[in-house]
């Protein structure tokens, strides 16, 4: 079962499921851009796959990135950003006493990861970066035309399935377990319209998040060049993501594995933007696999 537990990372209160024993940790995060693309994204997205990684010996933690789900907001402005995320994530698995972790992030969570491989490379043990918009060289002018003229009132039921559809090629899962309704909970709470009405009203998003973003990218690829991913790291995505396609994947690989030797690149059949709800059973098989190879690789040269 996945029950919530709090903690204070920071000074921020956030939400974050614990489930499955081992030293072996894979941390999950969730992107959504502060919801600005009409889903209330939060930790429950991985409720698919987290059991079984649990069951197969590992220890999985999810949690609610800064301003996201349940998770407080941002006291500062600033922190509407990427090096506010990254900050914050940081603090979660400092406050969590983790130790080094695998961190698998889905789209901007990927890059919160990929970042804080950069800043803190002791803390993780591997980057997981899952339909990597975020990261990509090429940006998210398909995403701009497939969540096109959404539904309204932009936060309903309705809407926010309507945003998942697009994104899936496999539908199945929009209603399956307690995702969606935990999303549309998220945004009838006070909280959330709140920080709405402040993104909105001071324009953070503009202001903060987008140039946070285009600053990252830029120092990724000019790492990428240099130094390389300072961890293993590994790219999956859905073979038929309408919002991301596997080209860009594939551009992204080439550019990562020009430096880190121990990078690479799967692709799942019959899913989109969220392979890890679309087709969990394979996702778990790729992601177990990765991790259980470094950890064998990390035990042989302990002995």
């Amino acid at each position: 079962m996945m029950h919530e537990k709090w903690v204070e990372a920071a000074g921020t209160r956030t939400r974050y499921f614990d489930i499955g024993l081992g030293d072996t940790v894979i941390v999950f995060l969730h992107g959504g851009l502060f919801s600005d693309e009409g889903v209330c994204h939060n930790a429950l997205v991985f409720e698919q796959s987290l059991p079984g990684f649990a069951a197969a010996g590992l220890r999985v933690v999810a949690f609610d990135a800064l301003g996201h789900g349940r998770s407080a907001a941002p006291t500062s402005d600033a922190d509407c950003s990427v090096p506010g995320l990254v900050a914050h994530a940081e603090a979660v698995i400092g406050a969590l006493r983790l130790g080094s972790v695998h961190l698998a992030g889905h789209d901007e969570g990927g890059l919160v990861g990929l970042r804080l491989a950069f800043k803190s490379p002791q803390l993780l043990r591997s980057c997981v970066i899952i339909a990597g918009r975020a990261v990509v060289p090429a940006g998210d002018p398909l995403s701009n035309l497939t969540l096109a003229a959404p539904l309204q009132p932009r936060y309903g039921r309705a809407a926010q399935a309507w945003v998942l559809e697009r994104q899936s090629h496999s539908q199945h899962h929009i209603h399956a377990g307690n995702f969606l309704e935990e999303a549309v909970a998220i945004a009838a709470d006070d909280a959330f319209r709140g920080l709405r009405a402040r993104i909105e009203a001071g324009d953070l998003l503009r202001r903060y998040m987008r140039p946070s973003l285009g600053r990252a990218r830029l120092d990724n690829w000019k790492r990428f060049r240099e130094d390389g991913v300072p961890v293993p790291t590994l790219l999956v995505w859905g073979g038929n993501d309408p919002i991301c396609p596997v080209q860009n994947a594939r551009s992204l690989f080439g550019l990562m594995a020009a430096k880190q030797r121990i990078t690479q690149l799967h692709l799942i059949g019959r899913a989109g933007y969220l392979p890890f709800r679309e087709q969990a059973p394979s996702f778990n098989e790729i992601l177990g696999g990765f991790v259980r190879a470094l950890e064998q690789t990390r035990s042989a040269k302990a002995a």
